[in-house]
């Protein structure tokens, strides 16, 4: 009897550690290797969130640049019955920029009248430059060559006494804009 007492005992004994151990085990090994797991789980799923949100955001981009697309297209078509008058500011910039390159010194630009039509309007524009005859000559090429409708009404040209190839030019630009459909 004592024998199954020692074998009862023993089992007993082997029994507490084998559940020690496994407690031992579900505290160290088990469950922070669930926790890490479940870690690694939401991050996952926060990863795939936003692959799916970032193919709708793809989606929308396309469809935000197809938009724009139309946007700029309708804005193109329209921008040359653009008031001539706002536009005013870039034409008198270019104007500088070519009296510049032709080293010609612009003595005075501004607008002289604006007439209002049914269908188009016309801006009088004052220029008075001075410089070398090759400039000023430049300078009327290139004014000439910019793309919106204009003409020169009244240009003169004197030589300045005190300079040798050294003249004045005094020229009327009349601009004009706002052609619709009307106008035929």
């Amino acid at each position: 009897m004592a024998t199954v007492i020692r074998r009862r005992r023993r089992g007993l004994w082997m029994t507490s550690l084998l559940a020690a151990g496994s407690l031992l085990y579900t505290l160290f090994v088990f469950l922070p290797g669930q926790r890490t797991l479940s870690e690694l789980r939401e991050k996952l799923r926060r990863q795939q969130e936003f692959v799916v949100a970032s193919e709708r955001l793809k989606s929308t981009i396309s469809l935000t640049k197809a938009q724009l697309t139309q946007v700029q297209d309708y804005c193109a078509r329209w921008d040359c019955n653009r008031p001539l008058a706002r536009r005013l500011p870039e034409f008198l910039a270019r104007i500088t920029g070519a009296a510049d390159r032709n080293r010609v010194t612009l003595v005075r630009l501004m607008p002289a009248r604006s007439e209002d039509f049914s269908t188009f309007e016309r801006i009088t524009l004052e220029v008075s430059v001075t410089g070398p005859l090759d400039g000023v000559l430049g300078l009327l090429q290139e004014v000439d060559r910019l793309p919106e409708l204009h003409w020169v009404e009244h240009l003169e040209i004197r030589r300045v006494s005190e300079g040798e190839g050294q003249v004045d030019s005094t020229f009327r630009l009349v601009l004009f804009a706002g052609f619709s459909e009307e106008s035929g």
